[in-house]
């Protein structure tokens, strides 16, 4: 067996072991252990056979508008686990993430580049939402903008869900749109994306995945 099924056979393994022993309402990671808010996360595809790896983010270029607007995309190979991320509580002072916990999503290791000072607004690296359902940056930290707030979930084709809820009750997957060539993130609530949760410390020589995969 070469290394690249091994890989694929210990993280399949690990991602059915997490939707199999999570019976607690805790988030967890791929590892079985909590998800925890403030620690740096990939979020990548349930599935690790499926097309497309974790999430990043890209400049989308308009012609004649002289503001940036960055979108929060999936990255085309599967074995690129895209910009590491935080889930940061809006209200629950808990460290542990659970289904009903609101949280901002967070690129903690980008700042995009600034437009015209007089012209844009400033940019963060907190995702939202837009009036076209689309997942951009610029978002606002706290639960000041709606826009900016999501809630993690189980799903029934296993991982989870990214929700954005406009009411406590109406709530939509971020999934990815057909539509895009750049596989770009949108409120989808009929096809969300499965994920799950990978801590940034992970790589393939880590001690506890090659214990594992022994």
């Amino acid at each position: 067996m070469n290394h690249f099924q091994l890989i694929t056979l210990a993280t399949t393994t690990l991602f059915l072991f997490t939707s199999t022993t999570n019976g607690a309402s805790t988030v967890l990671d791929v590892y079985g252990d909590p998800v925890i808010a403030g620690n740096e996360y990939n979020i990548i595809p349930y599935n690790y056979a499926d097309i497309g790896g974790g999430f990043s983010w890209k400049e989308n270029k308009r012609p004649f508008t002289p503001c940036p607007q960055y979108y929060v995309h999936q990255n085309e190979k599967n074995t690129d686990y895209g910009q590491p991320a935080i889930l940061q509580p809006i209200e629950d002072s808990s460290n542990a993430i659970t289904p009903s916990t609101n949280v901002n999503i967070i690129f903690p290791k980008v700042s995009p580049p600034a437009g015209l000072p007089f012209f844009c607004d400033e940019s963060t690296n907190v995702w939202k939402v837009d009036d076209n359902k689309k997942v951009l940056l610029g978002g606002t930290k706290g639960g000041k903008d709606s826009n900016s707030v999501f809630t993690i979930k189980e799903i029934k084709t296993g991982g989870y869900g990214i929700f954005y809820c406009t009411s406590s009750s109406e709530c939509s997957g971020l999934g990815i749109d057909p539509k895009s060539d750049d596989r770009q993130l949108v409120v989808n609530g009929q096809q969300p994306v499965a994920v799950v949760f990978v801590a940034n410390q992970f790589s393939y020589s880590n001690n506890k995945y090659a214990t594992y995969v022994a």
